[in-house]
């Protein structure tokens, strides 16, 4: 049987649905693994055929097979008994097959005005799977976790979310040399909503990726009106692990940065060790492809996670970002405190390393004096600037105004 494309599925979808209003739904997705003698085109292709061989091979003998994405799958059938049991192996444990199969709970399908929504049921299940699977949120919603999820799939389609720009200075010559792109969201009864209030329930929902695809084209988008007044800095976004994780996600991101014209070189992706680490396999494939064509890799919240130091010299990674928990405190009037010489050796050891070092939490002049003082080659916080709006970071940068001290020279820089 062969495996139709998604339009023509979807046709054959509603002509079925025409004739037949008691249908079962179920998704399919399947996560490669690369194999050991590495992850080639050629290896990639024969795994996906001989996945694909075994899906038409045990699938109902009436279903109608759809091929939706390289790794997702959909079916419909009448044969809900079938598609209840495990008819597709998962080979979880067993490394001689590179792929891990999930697959959704199947759901009625009575009309074809119900394919959006049972679809969006599906993938939200299987994302919650592969989440459990990789150690990530390996528990159910809640009742009330259930309602924000329902508000985010509003929300995106009502596009509520929005982005701000923090923008990062060079320590040096005092000039905005990058601006991280924050998510927000503006909730028509709650207002500004932050991200640490949604982004676990979005991983949740199995909507963390399209969230992150919006924002990344948004931020190229934004790149291109700054470029166009002369302003030529680089773009950080942040990643989270199933966007990562996704076999697709380089390819992705290099495909947009195609299609939009944005060089390589001008976008920065921040990610935690954890993003990085886990389901490493796939995730550090994609950083070594997106590193090698020259976007910048950027492990945030360093000094948080217990094996940083260990894995430093092993993530495909361009810079550092200290986190702001040993930023902040810092105090030119303790020279010998502890965060002081914690800092100033993470600093020293990225730099052997020829890491790029960013320092986020710069909330006061005496903060700003020490982490000049210890070489930190670029910094952001509210010291400095809070995250503003595209308008007001055009303003900013076109406005090099600084307050920043020359300690070398005795001689007031423009900030």
């Amino acid at each position: 049987r062969p495996l139709l494309a998604r339009q023509n599925w979807m046709l054959q979808c509603r002509s079925l649905l025409e004739r037949n209003s008691d249908l079962m739904l179920q998704l399919v997705s399947c996560r490669w693994r690369p194999a050991a003698s590495g992850d080639s085109a050629e290896i990639r292709f024969d795994t996906q055929q001989s996945f694909e061989h075994q899906l038409r091979a045990s699938a109902p003998a009436d279903a109608l097979i759809g091929k939706l994405l390289d790794d997702q799958f959909v079916i419909v059938s009448q044969n809900k008994k079938h598609l209840s049991e495990k008819w597709v192996r998962s080979h979880d444990d067993d490394t001689s097959f590179l792929w891990t199969a999930f697959l959704s709970t199947p759901v009625p399908l009575h009309s074809y005005d119900e394919l959006g929504e049972a679809l969006q049921h599906c993938v939200r299940e299987i994302e919650r799977s592969r989440m459990m699977c990789s150690r990530i949120g390996g528990r159910s919603l809640t009742a009330d976790e259930s309602v924000v999820v329902k508000d985010l799939i509003r929300a995106l389609r009502n596009k509520e979310f929005y982005l701000e720009f923090q923008p990062q200075f060079d320590s040096h010559t005092a000039t905005i040399v990058g601006a991280e792109a924050l998510l927000r969201w503006l909730h028509p009864e709650l207002g500004m909503v932050p991200p640490t209030a949604f982004i676990r329930d979005a991983e949740m929902a199995g909507l963390i990726r399209t969230l992150g695809s919006w924002a990344l084209r948004e931020t190229l988008r934004v790149w291109h009106i700054l470029n166009d007044r002369g302003i030529n800095i680089r773009m950080a976004v942040n990643v989270s692990f199933p966007e990562v994780a996704d076999p697709d996600y380089a390819d992705k991101v290099l495909d947009l940065l195609d299609e939009t014209g944005v060089p390589a070189a001008s976008l920065e992706l921040e990610l935690t060790e954890t993003a990085m680490m886990l389901d490493a396999s796939v995730s550090l494939n994609n950083l070594n492809r997106l590193k090698l064509a020259g976007v910048r890799i950027v492990l945030d919240d360093f000094g948080t996670g217990f094996s940083s130091l260990s894995h430093l010299s092993d993530l495909p990674i361009t810079g550092i970002k200290l986190d702001r928990a040993f930023v902040t405190p810092l105090n030119h009037d303790d020279e010998n405190s502890a965060q002081r010489h914690i800092v100033a050796t993470m600093l020293d050891l990225s730099k052997r390393l020829k890491l790029e070092t960013t320092a986020e939490g710069i909330e006061d002049q005496s903060c700003l004096e020490v982490i000049h003082s210890l070489g930190c080659d670029r910094v952001q916080g509210y010291f400095y600037a809070q995250p503003m709006s595209v308008d007001k970071l055009i303003e900013r940068a076109c406005v090099q105004e600084s307050v920043l001290v020359d300690y070398a020279s005795g001689q007031q820089s423009l900030f």
